[in-house]
């Protein structure tokens, strides 16, 4: 039950935030295209992300691979 409440205790100051600064969160002048990251910026976060995403998938599932099973009583820690 506290945790319920921590979580609505957040959500409640996530939409207190979202709320005070509705109006200005962004300016009506501002475009999609203006408000994008240029197209360079684009292209270099992509390559990184399709570099990096495979290290991190097989990293995870290396690591359930290890850490498969239940330890068996006497091995770990007491």
């Amino acid at each position: 039950f506290p945790f319920v409440l921590t979580l609505g205790l957040i959500f409640l100051g996530f939409s207190g935030l979202g709320i005070s600064i509705w109006p200005h969160i962004i300016p009506p002048s501002v475009t999609l295209w203006q408000a994008a990251a240029p197209a360079q910026s684009q292209g270099f976060m992509l390559v990184g992300a399709l570099l990096i995403i495979p290290v991190i998938l097989v990293y995870t599932f290396w690591s359930y691979y290890v850490f498969r099973g239940k330890v068996q009583h006497g091995e770990g820690y007491h």
